[in-house]
């Protein structure tokens, strides 16, 4: 789990390809990236200022505000 301003993300506990956000300091959750079959399986989030770096088993993805597209770094 990251925090990014007043907002967190996690990799879904329920499905890795999938981001969620929680606007309420995590006391509920909204799916924010719904997953691609060219991104795969999150593993890991990184915060580099405003953009979210995914690890995934298919390489390295980047997402600028918004955090609903991913693209490969």
């Amino acid at each position: 789990m990251i925090k990014i301003g007043n907002d967190l993300l996690r990799i879904s506990p329920a499905d890795p390809r999938k981001i969620e956000i929680s606007f309420t300091n995590g006391l509920s959750w909204t799916v924010r990236y719904h997953g691609g079959f060219n991104v795969g399986s999150f593993m890991d989030l990184e915060a580099d200022g405003k953009n979210i770096i995914g690890y995934t088993d298919k390489g390295v993805f980047v997402s600028k505000p918004g955090y609903t597209v991913f693209m490969r770094k």
